[in-house]
């Protein structure tokens, strides 16, 4: 519940993150638009455990349509009512 984990690659700051549940709040309470949980993350600097990620991906983000279909990707259709 305590963890706040990060993804580097190049000794930045990436994604995948991980935020124990006692973090949930805070987040929720500062995270606004497209700076999501950057407030809560600098707040909590100390706490951060950096985990280099550069032997397994290079911190790409597939975030586009053109992305996935370049990885060869699909989004499955969104399931509505469940």
């Amino acid at each position: 519940p305590d963890v706040l984990v990060c993804a580097t690659y190049d000794g930045l700051r990436g994604y995948p993150m991980l935020f124990g549940r006692r973090h949930w709040a805070g987040i929720a309470t500062l995270a606004s638009a497209d700076v999501g949980a950057r407030p809560y993350l600098l707040a909590h600097k100390d706490q951060i455990v950096d985990i280099a990620c550069d032997t397994v991906a290079d911190g790409s983000r597939v975030d586009t349509p053109e992305l996935m279909a370049l990885y060869g990707l699909t989004v499955p259709p969104q399931r509505v009512g469940v």
